[in-house]
């Protein structure tokens, strides 16, 4: 029990199990859950690779933006 309390509280995995579900109550496809889950995993990973860095993630956030608009 404890090791799937580990598991659970690890941010990653949390987030990546909140946007599964979503994405199963929204009946998606096998193959778009797990790309959400995976997805979710990678970009919260990253923020805390990059050190929670918000004015450097919201810049190139909106850089993407203006240029895709």
């Amino acid at each position: 029990m404890k090791f799937i309390l580990d598991i659970v509280s690890t941010p990653a995995i949390l987030v990546a199990l909140i946007a599964i579900i979503g994405l199963v109550l929204q009946k998606k496809n096998i193959t778009d859950i797990m790309k959400g889950g995976i997805k979710n995993i990678c970009r919260v990973l990253g923020c805390f690779w990059r050190g929670w860095n918000y004015p450097q993630l919201f810049k190139s956030f909106w850089k993407n933006v203006r240029t895709s608009v």
